[in-house]
Parts: C-alpha cells; structure tokens; sequence
C-alpha cells in the first residue's frame, strides 16, 4: 500500500510537472508571437513611419487605415490604389502605385507625381514634378529606425530658384509600441494618433 501511494504521488508530481511544462512552453510561443506582432513591419507600415498591429494613422487632416496583416486598405476613406486622381476636381484624389515587390512606388495626384525611392525595406526618399516645380528628399535614420533628418531639394523645372532645406528631427512622444506621436523640427511641432487592433492572448 505504501508503495502504491508513493507511486500515486510520483504520478501525481509527474503530471504537475507535465502540465507546468506545456504551460511553459504555450507561454514562450505567446511571448514570440506577442512579440512578432508589436514589432512588426511591411512595405505600406514603413511606409508611414510605423510598426506593429497598426490600424489607423491621423495627421493634419489625412488617415491611413491598414488591415490586421499591415496593409494599407484606405487613403482619407477610399482605396489609394484604385483612386482616379483626375475623377473630381474639387475633390482630388490620391492614387498609389506600387512597385514588383510590393511597395508603393509611386504617388499620382492632380497635376502632380511623387516617385519614392526605396533601398531593400527602408524608404530613403523621393523625387517629385508639380507645375512648374520639381524636388526631391532624402531621408536618413537611427539605429531604431526613426527618421532623423531630411533633405528637401526643390527647383524650376529649369533649375533656376533653386532651394535646399533640412529638417532635423527630435522626439517629443513615443507611445507604447513604439512609434511616434510627437516630434519636432525646427519650430515646427508634428502630432498624429495611432489606433492598434487588440494584442489578445488565445
């Protein structure tokens, strides 16, 4: 009977010892997958300067929404991608392009056309016509990927007026994934509010 009861208790602390290691391991798979998701990044999150379960981005006037899986659906409530620029005057509508891998190449507005530069995953700048200007940025960033300065060339198409101007950035907000809210440049002060989908452990 001792025996058996030895045996119960051996079976017993074996079990507890089962059950601990697969709540371990369930644990550990959540904090990589947790982990995956508030660090996460595509082409259309870098894009706007973000990473993690994005939902919505609203500045000055201007919202991005993204699906769960990072991607950019709507531009101020319409798709981007299939937008007719030209289709209301009063009204100018924003189309994107994107490129073979999937970034967005391309801005085409009214009278006006933006082509981003990208190198591999990080966007390094742009050239742009509108009228009678032409331009271009360059961006460059730390080590945690945020935007430090930027370099704005702009001209007549035919040189003349020609301009530089950079812009040299300082956080002021970093919410809790991460990402931007607030920041400075010159005497110039950016905000913008970032809505996340919810982080729920299965």
């Amino acid at each position: 009977k001792a025996e058996q009861e030895a045996q119960a208790i051996a079976d017993s602390l074996a079990t507890v010892d089962s059950l601990n290691a697969v709540a371990a391991a369930e644990n550990a798979a959540w904090q990589k997958d947790s982990a995956e998701i508030v660090n996460k990044k595509t082409y259309d999150l870098t894009f706007c300067e973000v990473h993690g379960p994005v939902q919505s981005i609203t500045q000055d006037g201007t919202t991005y929404e993204f699906d769960e899986d990072g991607s950019l659906m709507k531009f101020n409530g319409y798709d981007p991608f299939t937008a007719d620029p030209y289709s209301d005057f009063e009204n100018p509508k924003t189309k994107y392009v994107r490129d073979k891998q999937g970034r967005i190449a391309t801005m085409q507005g009214w009278e006006s056309e933006v082509t981003y530069k990208w190198k591999d995953d990080v966007l390094v700048g742009n050239e742009w016509g509108a009228e009678a200007y032409i331009g271009s940025t360059t961006n460059t960033y730390d080590e945690n990927g945020r935007l430090i300065k930027s370099v704005a060339k702009e001209s007549m198409y035919d040189g003349s007026e020609a301009t530089s101007t950079t812009s040299n950035y300082t956080y002021l907000d970093i919410d809790e994934y991460g990402n931007w809210t607030k920041r400075k440049s010159g005497s110039m002060v950016e905000t913008r509010t970032i809505s996340y989908y919810s982080v729920e452990r299965p």
